[in-house]
């Protein structure tokens, strides 16, 4: 009961502030969903032989070890990870849905260490019923339960109405997954036009990208850093195609955009996600010498001392903001 009520409401206290260090190291960081999350100081050393060997054994075992062994379950009681995430991805492209990976299997490619909850994509509103059709033939049903926990948390914490709701599916991962209670293992589909409005992928075709310095690349990208057994996993494995997601800097442009749009706990949640995202790219990438400055006083203002920076930013950026508060 204790870990649910701590992942549903979130943890203020560590919400409220950027990070908190202890003695050895460790930085404690709100994570997805509100869940906290650990993150070694070593997160941002370069890679070495002995990391990169270790990100070859973890991607062996997520894409090949296990396969044999999930192959055999229904796509609801596959876990998460790389495997079930290129198959839902390839699932979605062979059905012409254009989609973008999001979430926290999103950050774990950037080499974020995260507790995985959810797997999210997000794709065109007018491809949603599309979406819902291939995965339900698969065996993964829509939830249409407005009193599942998750369906009452996106009312009562973010404040979405039923139309921004993003479509959630259930997972059945029986004991192993249950943590934070059945109701939390999803599949969310988020329309693009409310987490990814400036980086549309619709009419591009599925298999699109431009490239690490501009838009979308896939998850096997040899620019993507690998991670390591202290980081997320990092670039995904050649055995895993199909994936694709948006380049860092649009990822991070897109966040600053969703906490400078929002209010109340969706503000604090997406600069949980920012403070998170930040670590791992280069301030300077970022595409408007707005989003440069921002990125750069998030991580070295108290967000006490940082109204001002935020005033000033959503006045430079104004008509970049979402038109609907709290998406």
């Amino acid at each position: 009961m204790l870990a649910q009520m701590l992942y549903r409401g979130g943890l203020r206290s560590l919400l409220s502030c950027p990070f908190s260090r202890f003695s050895n190291g460790t930085v404690v960081r709100p994570g997805w969903l509100g869940r906290p999350r650990m993150v070694s100081a070593l997160t941002n050393e370069p890679s070495n032989p002995l990391l990169q060997s270790a990100h070859n054994q973890l991607t062996r075992h997520a894409c090949a070890s296990s396969s044999s062994r999930n192959d055999l379950l229904p796509l609801a009681r596959q876990p998460f990870g790389i495997e079930l995430c290129g198959k839902v991805a390839r699932l979605l492209n062979g059905n012409g849905v254009e989609n973008l990976l999001w979430g926290s299997h999103l950050m774990a490619t950037y080499t974020v260490p995260v507790v995985i909850q959810e797997l999210a994509f997000a794709i065109p509103r007018s491809q949603v019923h599309t979406a819902i059709d291939s995965l339900e033939a698969e065996g993964v049903s829509l939830c249409r339960d407005r009193s599942c926990s998750w369906s009452r948390w996106q009312e009562t914490a973010w404040q979405r109405s039923s139309d921004q709701k993003p479509a959630h599916f259930h997972l059945d991962h029986g004991e192993a997954g249950d943590l934070t209670g059945p109701d939390w293992n999803t599949v969310q589909l988020h329309a693009m036009e409310d987490v990814l409005w400036e980086v549309s992928a619709e009419g591009r075709g599925v298999g699109f990208s431009n490239g690490m310095d501009n838009d979308i690349i896939f998850a096997n990208d040899p620019g993507l850093r690998m991670g390591s057994p202290l980081q997320g996993w990092g670039r995904f494995p050649a055995s895993c195609p199909g994936v694709r997601l948006p380049t860092w800097q649009r990822y991070v442009e897109a966040l600053i955009l969703l906490a400078l749009s929002s209010d109340g706990y969706a503000c604090t949640f997406w600069y949980g996600e920012l403070c998170h995202a930040a670590e791992v790219g280069n301030p300077d990438r970022l595409g408007h010498p707005t989003f440069t400055k921002f990125l750069k006083g998030l991580s070295v203002h108290p967000q006490s001392t940082f109204r001002a920076e935020i005033a000033e930013a959503r006045e430079s950026l104004g008509s970049r903001l979402h038109p609907r508060r709290g998406s």
